[in-house]
């Protein structure tokens, strides 16, 4: 049966809304790199690095299945000064303190690249299942996780791990990736795009910026810039155990 000529002509409607909205994502990402680049809203950029046994460090999604054996880097970069934190959640429950460890600063610098963890390999093990990782980045230090730095294996408690569910919870379990999250006390939303070519998740608080492009919901503002705020995202890394 031939193609009617109406038929065509949906299908060739759907192929260029498939285009515009493939260029305006495109658009969106260079948009808020360019916001970021610029520091007119607090924002993050991460990269998961593939770690070779030469050395060599590869840009991956982190979508991408990992396997038994495999070293993984972070590479972190902020834009505005403050401090880093890096909360490990293990299958088991237990939540720790891997970063910082005691052995050298978590003090951050803006347009400073950190790759963490620094001081050991972070190698995926047999256990299948996913490796989550909280990356918190706050203006001034949290104390409630400093606290953490004598406790033994970083091992979070209660009033810890509350603490750190304010910036950050797993809205979807079954799904591997880079994930925002915001501060349950701050009146804060976030725009996080995924540069395909880089590999790389740029995120942003929406407290400088209310552009509609980003944020459809928040009336645009003359306030001032104010880098004065926490952003966290969770990084969940898909492990086959084999």
């Amino acid at each position: 049966m031939k193609p009617t000529l109406q038929f065509v002509f949906n299908l060739f409607c759907l192929l260029l809304l498939a285009t515009a909205v493939q260029a305006q994502s495109e658009e969106q990402v260079r948009d808020v790199q360019k916001i970021y680049k610029d520091a007119k809203a607090p924002g993050l950029e991460v990269t998961i690095y593939l770690q070779e046994k030469n050395g060599a460090l590869i840009p991956v999604s982190p979508e991408r299945e990992f396997h038994k054996g495999e070293s993984v880097k972070i590479r972190v970069e902020s834009n505005f000064s403050g401090y880093l934190y890096i909360v490990n959640h293990g299958t088991s429950g237990n939540k720790s303190l891997i970063f910082p460890d005691g052995k050298e600063s978590n003090l951050l610098q803006p347009g400073k690249t950190y790759l963490l963890p620094s001081t050991y390999d972070l190698v995926l093990d047999e256990k299948a299942g996913f490796e989550t990782l909280q990356v918190i980045a706050a203006p001034q230090r949290l104390p409630v996780l400093d606290a953490a730095l004598k406790q033994p294996d970083g091992k979070l408690n209660s009033k810890q791990i509350a603490a750190i569910a304010e910036y950050w919870n797993d809205s979807a379990p079954g799904k591997p990736g880079i994930s925002a999250g915001t501060s349950s006390n701050q009146n804060q939303s976030v725009s996080s795009t995924f540069d395909k070519g880089k590999n790389k998740t740029t995120i942003l608080s929406e407290d400088d910026s209310r552009d509609p492009t980003f944020w459809p919901n928040k009336p645009k503002s003359k306030a001032k810039k104010n880098l004065n705020t926490t952003i966290s995202l969770g990084i969940k890394l898909k492990n086959t155990g084999q």
